[in-house]
């Protein structure tokens, strides 16, 4: 039986009415079909999902981990409401939207713009709901004049990027993602990350699958393992992974991670060196970088310094929430994006186990700063435990002039 979405009573436990999702003792069930299987196996039954049971609260991500086949897409189906359980309950209070190919409903013949209400009817969306967020979403996707051109003169990455801002833009009260992280750009990418963690603040639910272990970690507040369509566990979200991780070490047979995921940690934890990207801030916000200044030899804040005279680049941070083992950063490059140095926190040993909401600062203090006549461009960055995403990363934000050192002839 299925109930979506519920309707709230004020006889309603309140306990009940804390969860955005309760899905009791859900299983799917399909029947072999000639051609599918061995000829031995027409006609039984195959079980997706069998006896699954768990709860998912407001504002709270949900990741959903497992092998290729064990059931990940099929429960995301039946959360969202595409498919009804063959046994059990699934209760899912408010509207529920599902992300699982981006741009599906996509025409190469109309353009990005009839392609938001084309794509939007597709996701349940009403007309009057596609105006009123239509310039939102045009101006989150940043395809500017080109929301006007056919959708065939469009790039992968440009799909991709309408058709993330379309869901990013449109109201919900749970969102299920299958395996759709990865998006356009790293520039975007981030964008989109800082979007799901606004969803979260929001209050929104979120559940997701990936094969990258790094962004289920940083995401999600639980995770739910399934392997053959059993649930084998629910709960802390570490915990999940080590199980994952053990499955897939002493199983015989499994499929390995996603290699292409791990563009999207590669990309986001370099310091990035396209000049194209400076002057931007990106991250998940939950630690806010405030300020930045350059302090010279004498403990003056300053724009222009000497070569090999001390500086100090202090940097002023809000924590928004608790956070767990963050790492430290600057970067320093030259004008035309020559990487010259780059300290970490992590890469220098240094262990922060949390940080608590509130202020802080921290400082880079290069004694002799041992860099050419010229000017530079500085990063400055917070990252999470994994140096997966930033919370907040200043690209290129930051001008330096470094002037010649003037040495005198010793004439004793």
């Amino acid at each position: 039986m299925t109930t979506f979405p519920a309707k709230i009573s004020e006889k309603d436990n309140p306990a009940e009415l804390a969860k955005a999702l309760e899905l009791v003792s859900v299983g799917k069930k399909y029947t072999l079909q000639g051609g599918q299987i061995s000829k031995k196996a027409v006609g039984e039954d195959f079980w997706a999902l069998k006896d699954v049971s768990l709860n998912v609260f407001p504002g709270k991500i949900l990741g959903v981990l497992g092998r290729n086949g064990a059931g990940k897409t099929t429960l995301l189906n039946i959360i969202s409401g595409v498919f009804a359980p063959t046994e059990g309950k699934i209760i899912a209070r408010g509207r529920v939207l599902g992300l699982f190919n981006l741009g599906v409903g996509f025409q190469d013949e109309f353009t990005g713009r009839e392609n938001i209400f084309l794509n939007g009817a597709v996701l349940g969306a009403s007309r009057k709901e596609l105006n009123d967020q239509l310039n939102k979403i045009i101006e989150f996707s940043e395809l500017d004049t080109f929301i006007d051109m056919p959708l065939g003169t469009y790039s992968q990455g440009m799909r991709l990027r309408l058709a993330f801002s379309i869901i990013a833009n449109l109201d919900f009260d749970t969102l299920v993602m299958d395996e759709v992280l990865a998006v356009g750009d790293a520039l975007f990418q981030s964008k989109c990350f800082e979007r799901l963690m606004d969803f979260k603040r929001a209050g929104k639910t979120l559940v997701i699958t990936t094969q990258s272990m790094d962004l289920i970690e940083r995401l999600c507040d639980k995770a739910a393992l399934l392997d053959h369509g059993h649930l084998l566990f629910y709960g802390d979200t570490p915990a999940g992974i080590n199980k994952y991780r053990a499955l897939l070490n002493t199983e015989k047979f499994f499929v390995g991670l996603v290699k292409k995921n791990m563009d999207l940690v590669e990309n986001t934890k370099k310091w990035v060196d396209d000049v194209t990207e400076w002057g931007k801030k990106l991250g998940t916000k939950e630690v806010i970088i405030e300020s930045v200044e350059f302090i010279n030899k004498w403990g003056l804040k300053c724009e222009k310094i000497k070569s090999r005279e001390q500086l100090k680049i202090k940097v002023r941070f809000r924590a928004k929430n608790r956070v767990k083992e963050p790492h430290f950063g600057v970067a320093i490059f030259r004008e035309d994006g020559v990487y010259c140095y780059g300290p970490n926190t992590a890469f220098d040993g240094h262990t922060i186990p949390e940080l608590k909401p509130g202020r802080g600062y921290f400082i880079l203090d290069c004694h002799k700063l041992l860099l050419a006549p010229g000017e530079y461009r500085i990063s400055v960055a917070v990252w999470d435990k994994n140096e997966t995403l930033a919370y907040d990363y200043h690209a290129g934000f930051y001008k330096l002039i470094v002037t010649g050192y003037h040495s005198c002839p010793n004439y004793d």
